[in-house]
């Protein structure tokens, strides 16, 4: 007796017991009692006889004109009735020691969802700093890398870095070096990326898909940083013009983007907050005779960057006077004075810099002997005429 005339039975309303008699009777099974059995779990198998053939479709092909060419069904599963209502069968693998494997697809409308997250209202941070506003010739580069939101802590130290922890220092970092700042800055700079995030998707794992060991879901992490960043700003702004660059790191180069993208779209049209989110890798700001390029640092020789100023943005280039590169991803002080030895000491007056990071070790840099950094964060101080004029640490 097979599926389709079982089927027949169970939609004639024939109980499991009479079934049973008839494959008896026809000699498919010795025992009433197993039988009765058997025909339970095949009746929940086979969508409590609601329908005929107790198929599932999985595939639907259709012509131009929208017409059904064919179909592809599959057994219904106990699984099937078990799927979320946001999910449904997209379709079904076999294996050829026997199984099937079922995939399935979001069938939510995806757009109210997506609308109500990028127009919630973002609120001030509580940023304690002087009232005064300042109109005066000099610029603020808090350069807070490598933070690494998301990090889980691993050493013989008793650190915490909880997003609240995590959060609380980057805040505590900003107040700190504006306090120390003169009250001529009129504009900050905010390099934003460069391992904002331990993570960059979902998958849990770097952009190149190394697996992390992370401490919260992606997309509470993301909405979490994000709001972050975007409170920070929004506060900032109130007093100083804001040039925020956006910095793709190793670890966040997707999800530093959508950050940028947010930003962008949360001050469009605010002439107080300028957001760069460029594909680029490497950015660079123009600040009168200054001219300072950020990348991350992970691709390319920190020496070799100082070439890169009359390649990507000549004209930029021929109308600086101080030329200044930060980097990350190293997570240390490291300062390099660019030269080449056959030419003179000083190669085009331009200075590269890898700066610390605040954040704490992690098992892999444990295990590695990646240890014992300063955890510290670095601010720059800029004159539009006399270039960097002043530079400090925040230390935890």
């Amino acid at each position: 007796m097979n599926i389709s005339k079982l089927s027949e039975h169970f939609i004639a309303g024939k109980s499991n017991r009479e079934i049973a008699q008839i494959m008896k009777d026809c000699g498919f099974h010795d025992s009433i009692d197993s039988s009765v059995k058997s025909l339970g779990v095949i009746r929940k198998l086979l969508d409590g006889g609601n329908s005929a053939e107790a198929l599932l479709l999985t595939k639907e092909k259709r012509n131009a004109r929208g017409e059904v060419t064919s179909t592809t069904h599959t057994r219904r599963s106990l699984q099937d009735e078990t799927i979320p209502d946001h999910l449904a069968l997209d379709r079904v693998t076999t294996d050829k020691h026997g199984g099937q494997w079922r995939k399935y697809k979001s069938v939510l409308d995806t757009g109210p969802i997506l609308k109500a997250e990028l127009t919630k209202l973002v609120e001030p941070l509580a940023i304690e700093y002087n009232d005064p506003q300042p109109t005066g010739p000099l610029a603020l580069e808090i350069m807070l890398t490598d933070h690494h939101f998301g990090k889980m802590p691993f050493s013989y130290k008793a650190e915490d870095w909880s997003l609240e922890n995590s959060k609380r220092e980057y805040l505590k970092a900003v107040e700190f070096h504006i306090s120390k700042a003169p009250k001529e800055v009129s504009t900050l700079i905010l390099p934003i990326g460069n391992d904002l995030l331990h993570i960059n998707s979902n998958t849990g794992s770097t952009k190149r898909g190394t697996p992390m060991e992370y401490s919260a879901n992606y997309h509470h992490l993301y909405s979490f940083v994000r709001e972050c960043v975007a409170g920070s700003v929004l506060s900032l702004s109130k007093r100083f013009k804001i040039e925020v660059v956006i910095v793709p790191g190793n670890h966040d180069e997707d999800a530093c983007y959508r950050v940028g993208d947010y930003l962008e779209g949360l001050f469009e049209g605010n002439s107080r907050v300028n957001v760069n989110n460029s594909g680029h890798d490497r950015k660079y700001l123009a600040w009168g005779k200054n001219l300072i390029m950020w990348c991350h640092g992970e691709k390319v020789k920190i020496e070799k960057l100082h070439d890169s100023f009359s390649v990507d943005v000549p004209q930029l280039n021929a109308s600086a006077k101080y030329r200044f590169v930060r980097t990350g991803h190293l997570h240390k002080n490291k300062l390099v004075e660019t030269f080449r030895r056959t030419i003179k000491d000083e190669y085009l007056g331009t200075e590269s810099e890898v700066c610390p990071s605040l954040s704490p070790t992690d098992n892999w840099h444990f295990d590695n002997m990646y240890t014992g950094n300063q955890r510290r964060c670095k601010a720059f101080l800029y004159d539009l005429k006399h270039g960097k004029i002043a530079e400090w640490y925040y230390s935890i």
